[in-house]
């Protein structure tokens, strides 16, 4: 399931969301072959309303599986991005 947010609830400060989106709703399959998610999008946001504008910030961190296009070796990499943020305007 995405993840969604009913803005008429939002308060004036924003409201909090954890949790989990799984693999198979981000449609990460086809970006590389090399490159292969391992687990769930793990999201930390808070979400805030500004007049008709809604503001997402906060941390997501994801597991991928990959493999060295030079020797073919496998290894996995967790990508955190604390800083990520995102804006929606009409």
């Amino acid at each position: 399931m995405p993840f969604t947010v009913n803005v008429q609830h939002l308060e004036l400060e924003g409201q909090e969301y954890q949790g989990s989106i799984p693999v198979d709703d981000l449609d990460l399959d086809s970006i590389d072959d090399l490159i292969c998610p391992l687990s769930s999008l793990d999201y930390r946001l808070t979400v805030e309303k500004h007049e008709t504008n809604l503001l997402v910030q906060g941390e997501i961190r994801q597991i991928f599986a990959c493999e060295c296009s030079r020797c073919l070796k496998k290894f996995e990499l967790p990508v955190v991005i604390p800083g990520w943020e995102w804006v929606r305007c009409p």
